[in-house]
C-alpha cells in the first residue's frame, strides 16, 4: 500500500509540473494521501525524485498499454462501444435498401376485391385456405410487406438454424421431426394466381379487346372460355412489398402507402406483431443475442 501511494504521488507531481492531466481526476486524491503519509515531523514533504525513477516509468507504460487496448479493442468488452455488434471478422448479410415490390406500380392492384387479407404470414395462409374450402371460386387478395410468399417462420430459428447441411438451408428447405424434407414456403409459386389473371384490368381498351375475343370465339363455334381462368375460377394472389397504412372499416376501404385505395367486401387484419427487444449496454450481451 505504501509503495502504491508513493508511486501515485510521484507521478502526480510530475504531471502537475507539466500542467498536463493524463490521469482521471479521481487519482489526484492519492497524491494528497501520499504527501501526508510521507511528510516529515517538521511539515516538509520528502522528495519524490527517486520514487519516480523507480515507479514512474512502469506506471506510464501500464497506462499506455491500457490506453492502446482501449483504442484497438484488444481485450473484449474493454474497447469503445459504438453501438454496433461485432461480426467477428465475417461478412454479414445486408438488407437491400429497396424492397422488392409486386406489382411495381399500385395501379395494377384492383380497386375492389371480395376478400382482402392484410398480412402475409401463417394467419393469412390459414384464412385463404378456409375461404377457398368454403367458396372454391373466391378471389382472395393478400397484401404483405415482405417480398416473399407466405412462409413458416419457426423453422428459421430452429430446424434450419441447427441443421448442419448448409446446402439444404440455402435452398430454403429443412428436415421435419420425421426426417422428411419440406420447403420453408407453405405453397409453391405456381399455387398462386397471377394478379393480372385473377383481377383483369378494366380499362376501356382492354374491355373492347375482351369483347372482340369473345365474339371471335363464338363465331367459330367454340365455347366461350375466358382467356384468364382465374377470373372465372377464382384463386389467391399475393401483393408483396406493399404496406397498408390506413383501414376504414365503416367505408370498407384500405389505403396503401402511396395513397392507393382498395375497397373490399370482407377483410382480415392478420399483420401479427413485432417483438420489442430491450437494448443491451454491453457489447458481449449483444453478440450473444
Amino acid at each position: 500500500m505504501s509503495r502504491n501511494l508513493k508511486a501515485f504521488g510521484s507521478l502526480q507531481c510530475l504531471l502537475r509540473s507539466t500542467n498536463k492531466r493524463y490521469l482521471p481526476s479521481v487519482t489526484w486524491g492519492f497524491h494528497k494521501q501520499a504527501t501526508s503519509y510521507y511528510s516529515t515531523q517538521d511539515g516538509k514533504s520528502n522528495s519524490s525524485d527517486g520514487s519516480f525513477k523507480k515507479y514512474g516509468f512502469g506506471l506510464l507504460a501500464a497506462f499506455g498499454a491500457l490506453f492502446a487496448a482501449y483504442q484497438f479493442n484488444v481485450i473484449p468488452g474493454l474497447g469503445k462501444d459504438d453501438g454496433t455488434p461485432s461480426d467477428g471478422g465475417k461478412k454479414r448479410f445486408k438488407r437491400p435498401s429497396k424492397v422488392f415490390k409486386y406489382p411495381k406500380d399500385s395501379s395494377s392492384i384492383p380497386d375492389k376485391v371480395p376478400y382482402l387479407l392484410i398480412g402475409g404470414g401463417t394467419a393469412s395462409f390459414s384464412a385463404f385456405r378456409a375461404i377457398k374450402s368454403a367458396d372454391p371460386t373466391a378471389k382472395v387478395l393478400v397484401i404483405g410487406n415482405e417480398p416473399f410468399n407466405p412462409y413458416m417462420r419457426p423453422p428459421l430459428s430452429k430446424e434450419m438454424f441447427y441443421n448442419e447441411d448448409r446446402d439444404l438451408a440455402k435452398n430454403l428447405r429443412f428436415k421435419q421431426w420425421n426426417t422428411s424434407e419440406r420447403s420453408l414456403f407453405y405453397e409453391p409459386d405456381d399455387f398462386y394466381t397471377p394478379l393480372e389473371s385473377l383481377f383483369p384490368p378494366t380499362t376501356p381498351d382492354q374491355q373492347e379487346k375482351e369483347k372482340e375475343s369473345a365474339k371471335a370465339s363464338s363465331s367459330d363455334g367454340k365455347a366461350n372460355v375466358a382467356t384468364t381462368p382465374g377470373a372465372n375460377y377464382g384463386g389467391v394472389t399475393v401483393v408483396r412489398g406493399w404496406q397498408v397504412t390506413q383501414l376504414d372499416t365503416s367505408k370498407k376501404v384500405a389505403i396503401l402507402e402511396d395513397g392507393k385505395a382498395i375497397h373490399f367486401d370482407k377483410c382480415l387484419l392478420a399483420t401479427g406483431r413485432r417483438r420489442k427487444i430491450c437494448p443491451f449496454s454491453s457489447r458481449i450481451l449483444r453478440q450473444k443475442h
